[in-house]
């Protein structure tokens, strides 16, 4: 595959993802709730608002990736969220509670994807020292590598 074929399939591919976040955003502003894989308790305070703001995030966030000069800045934003907040925040939570049920990780695997292709577009076009952008890659692929176990696994459970 030539370096130009390899790009242009990395542009559609971050462009993809972007949209996708977007279209989890809009989803969100249009229900004025979580996206499932978001398990916000329904009896937090300020529940709707906090949704809203989520999914304004997700909207804008998502639009940073599919615009070229703001590719790496949105990339780093999602994986920061995807990471730190629903994974460990919330769905942190939903795995103590519920560790002896495989659901529970896949639900995490779901977020867990989605905050590793963050970290793979980061790394891709973040103009990073090359040895700490492979590793950054590196590190995402496993991620995604191991959600994909997760998810085979789920058709068997």
């Amino acid at each position: 595959m030539t370096v130009e074929k390899t790009t242009m399939t990395m542009t559609f591919g971050w462009r993809v993802y972007g949209l996708g976040v977007m279209a989890l955003g809009m989803l969100g502003l249009a229900w004025g709730t979580f996206d499932t894989g978001q398990p916000v308790p329904n009896d937090f305070p300020e529940r709707a608002v906090l949704a809203y703001v989520a999914a304004a995030f997700m909207l804008i966030a998502g639009a940073a990736v599919v615009w070229h000069r703001t590719v790496a800045w949105g990339a780093a934003a999602l994986t920061a969220y995807y990471t730190l907040i629903v994974v460990i925040l919330l769905n942190g939570r939903v795995v103590l509670a519920h560790f002896a049920e495989y659901g529970t990780y896949e639900g995490v695997a779901e977020q867990l994807a989605i905050a590793a292709g963050g970290l793979i577009i980061y790394a891709a076009n973040a103009g990073i020292d090359a040895t700490l952008a492979t590793r950054l890659t590196r590190l995402g692929q496993l991620a995604f590598g191991i959600c994909a176990l997760v998810f085979g696994g789920a058709h068997f459970v």
